[in-house]
């Protein structure tokens, strides 16, 4: 416990005697706390280190099209050029825009200089240059075969001379040349980036004695880098000097109490869970409250009539449940036992229904669990299509809801609470049943998904369910009941709010229980993700969008990566002479010629003073951790509630020096500090139910050299953080600031990559990354403003109604905010 606490000025003796003092050597536990570089980089210099800058016409490029240009030798005079093409375009359209409104007179020159334009827009921007290299498929727009760039670098034709033929009328001159100046962004990333693993934080850890002892100044707990004075009055009265803010208070320890020396990770006992209560079910199935605690999985099914589109499947391939057998008798029975083919239709593939290969994947996890004698997970199974029939366990008679009740949360909910009560088997007990039950499905009627979501949360809510898990597999659009998609008019709009607000409210609830809901939407219509996958990335779930076909093998996946906690809380804590950087969105500067030094540091003070640091992003994202630090963006200490963790969660985080006139406020206007330290705390609810909170802390050693810090730096940490970070960028609307950032993380990476393994990496990395920037890069192409003005293009809510009818850019955007780096090291 702590007492008499008081904030001292920062004495001049604090630094050097917290370099110099003898620490044992520390047991380093780098699975849940990781740093992207070995050394932390300082440097006061904040307009300049760190600053990357990306040409506009790089973000024309592929992430891989870097490296084109540099086996070329020659990305400023391709940039250039491409610049250049992107100018005149610009001033072309414009010119053609101000002559269309010169009256009736000109409307059918017009439309042929429309057409010329539109040709140009094809030839410049839609004609795509395909390659393949060992890093996957790559596609560079205005890219020419050498023999071609010459003519390609020629100043375009004015739009008169390829107009019209020679009998059509004089059009008047075109307004005067307006080539806009090309423009440059800058990002400020470096090896400064922490990597925290949630799917860790129940492995063992030393068990400390007593409570937390928190500094009264900052939060931090005493730890094996606190340096304890004893004070003579007593036996068990010590000083301590906080190491991160520098506060004074005094602690009454006992000798078990203390710090163990080299001991860095340690774990508090908050809350023990409390005593199951056995629950008063019904017969038979009567469920208690602790039953759970090996898991639940909820197989939620779309049976709609789209589920019965076929995909054909190379070779003669028998699924489980496959019809075949049984419509080969029928046409026996009828008079006919040969195949029967339409013309033109392949004899040598196999058509797979969604359906088929839906039950195929569920039925092969079915066994897969029943099979684990190590486990008792209980499994349901819930379908929809016009209306939501629960299956239960497959043991009782189905129930269905219908008609008004798909409008009717409290009524869904209950449903759903009434069907878990009859669920009292284990899958080795009901896995025939349900393998019956699964394999009796058919297809037909629409797809009331949002009220066969709002079942299974019933199902999960009141138990013991922490760590159930809900995969919803679907292949359209929710247009029945509550959650109804489909009538949504275009654009952001209070209808399409309220649709959005439902999604987000079934997130919380789910998250509430403890649960995760994993969504699997199956390739063929769009299915709106970007509001089914807010359920999910709320609760700690997966985005998947797959081929029919692979559907067994993501099944397997999702539930491979299991709950470890609920309730999760991050804290995380640093020196008080550096702060949290927060990426704010990328702006751009126009820069008259390639190398304009003073251009580059304005638009880098620019941005220095929008971002000023701030509550680094969560998971990588560039956004304030839930508002609890405030606005002056100079904190050293972040909160993020987290909800669930599963196996594969990270966090990542950026951090920085404090600018010198705030540390001057301090006391640390130097800060010659040889190394930092570092502390994250989170707070969990095991599945066991207790309340827990892991202490992990660590010095770093610091340079003040960039190059040091990039040579030791880890590459596979810069690019799960990158992902992440981008992903988020990309969720919120800032498509140019998420191309940027991934660019400039570019040029950092290939300098860190030091060995022939790392430029593997890097290479993986940007294939990987490549997947959200083309579609970024497809979605601002799209649009005709975005052409001429990328910073112009729409609003973010605008970015995020369009996204709901474009499920290829939102799934790459969940996947890249859902990076981790034990993904990434699977991948080489």
């Amino acid at each position: 416990s702590s007492s008499a606490s008081s904030t001292d000025s920062w004495p001049s003796s604090w630094e050097s005697s917290l370099i110099e003092s003898d620490r044992a050597e520390q047991t380093v536990n780098t699975s849940t706390m990781e740093f992207a570089s070995d050394l932390a980089y300082l440097s006061d210099n904040s307009q300049e280190d760190g600053h990357e800058s990306v040409d506009e016409a790089e973000l024309d490029l592929s992430l891989d099209g870097d490296d084109q240009l540099d086996e070329l030798g020659l990305p400023d005079q391709l940039s250039q050029s491409a610049a250049a093409m992107n100018a005149d375009l610009s001033d072309q359209l414009s010119q053609s825009i101000e002559i269309s409104e010169q009256g009736e007179r000109f409307s059918h020159q017009a439309s042929r200089r429309n057409s010329g334009l539109s040709g140009m827009l094809g030839g410049l921007f839609g004609a795509n240059v395909s390659r393949t290299s060992r890093r996957g498929p790559r596609s560079v727009r205005g890219a020419a075969p050498p023999q071609q760039q010459q003519q390609q670098q020629q100043p375009a034709p004015p739009l008169a001379a390829a107009a019209a033929p020679s009998a059509a009328p004089a059009l008047p001159p075109p307004p005067p040349n307006r080539r806009k100046e090309r423009r440059r962004y800058h990002r400020k990333v470096d090896t400064n980036v922490m990597n925290i693993n949630l799917g860790t934080i129940t492995s063992t850890a030393a068990i400390a004695t007593g409570e937390a002892n928190e500094c009264s100044g900052c939060g931090a707990c005493a730890s094996n880098l606190s340096t304890l004075t004893k004070l003579e009055a007593s036996d068990d009265t010590y000083e301590w000097k906080c190491e991160f803010c520098g506060a004074s208070q005094v602690l009454e320890l006992d000798e078990a109490e203390l710090p163990a020396a080299g001991v860095n990770s340690v774990d508090y006992i908050i809350e023990p869970a409390a005593a199951a209560e056995v629950g008063t079910g019904g017969a038979g199935g009567a469920v208690d409250a602790g039953a759970d605690a090996d898991g639940l999985v909820l197989f939620v099914v779309d049976t709609s009539g789209s589920m019965c589109v076929t995909s054909e499947v190379p070779g003669s391939v028998t699924l489980k449940g496959d019809r075949r057998s049984t419509n080969n008798k029928l046409r026996r029975e009828h008079g006919g036992d040969n195949n029967q083919f339409l013309p033109g239709q392949r004899r040598d593939v196999t058509y797979v229904s969604r359906m088929q290969a839906v039950q195929a994947a569920i039925n092969a996890q079915i066994e897969t669990m029943a099979n684990d004698a190590s486990k008792k997970t209980k499994v349901g199974l819930i379908t929809f299509s016009n209306e939501v029939t629960i299956y239960g366990d497959g043991t009782g008679q189905p129930t269905t809801v219908a008609g008004d009740r798909l409008n009717d949360m409290e009524a869904l909910l209950a449903s759903g609470q009434d069907a878990r009560a009859r669920m009292g088997l284990d899958v080795s007990e009901s896995a025939t049943a349900l393998g019956e039950a699964i394999f009796g499905l058919e297809e037909s009627g629409p797809t009331a998904l949002g009220p066969a979501v709002t079942v299974a949360l019933g199902m999960v809510s009141g138990f013991n369910a922490a760590g159930a898990r809900i995969v919803l597999c679907t292949d359209g659009l929710a247009n029945v009941g509550l959650g109804s998609l489909d009538e949504i008019p275009e654009g952001a709009n209070p209808i399409r709010e309220a649709a959005e607000g439902f999604y987000h409210s079934l997130g919380e609830s789910a998250v509430a229980a403890g649960a995760v809901v994993d969504v699997i939407s199956i390739i063929g219509q769009d299915a709106d993700l970007e509001n089914l996958g807010a359920v999910s990335e709320a609760t700690g779930g997966t985005v998947t969008r797959v081929d029919p076909v692979g559907l067994q093998q993501d099944f397997a996946g999702i539930l491979q990566n299991p709950v470890v906690a609920t309730n999760v809380s991050v804290k995380v804590l640093l020196h008080a002479g550096m702060q949290f950087r927060e990426q704010s969105e990328a702006t751009a500067a126009p820069t008259p010629a390639a190398n304009s030094t003073a251009a580059a540091a304005a638009a880098a003070a620019a941005e220095d003073a929008a971002s000023g640091g701030g509550g680094g992003g969560g998971g990588g994202g560039g956004g304030a951790a839930d508002g609890e630090l405030g606005a002056s963006g100079l904190h050293s200490v972040m909160q993020k509630l987290v909800g669930n963790a599963t196996a594969d969660s990270e966090l990542s985080f950026e951090y920085m020096l404090k600018p010198r006139a705030e540390r001057e406020k301090i006391g640390l206007g130097a800060l010659d500090m040889k190394e930092l330290p570092f502390q994250v705390q989170i707070r969990y609810t095991n599945l066991r139910g207790d309340v827990c909170m892991r202490v992990m802390s660590q010095y770093r050693a610091t340079t003040k050299e960039k190059s040091v810090a990039e040579r030791a730096a880890k590459v596979e940490m810069l690019m799960t953080h990158n992902m992440q970070q981008s992903g988020f960028m990309a969720g919120e609307g800032d498509y140019t600031t998420a191309q940027v950032n991934n660019r400039a993380y570019s040029k950092l990476m290939r300098r860190c990559a030091q060995t022939e393994e790392d430029k593997g990496k890097v290479g993986v990395w940007q294939h990987n990354a490549g997947l959200l920037d083309n579609e970024l890069r497809n979605a601002q192409l799209h649009n005709t403003e975005e052409a001429t003005s990328r910073l112009s293009f729409g609003t973010k809510a605008g970015r995020k109604a369009a996204r709901s009818k474009n499920d290829t850019l939102s799934h790459a955007i969940y996947k890249s905010k859902a990076t981790s780096a034990k993904k990434m090291s699977s991948l080489w």
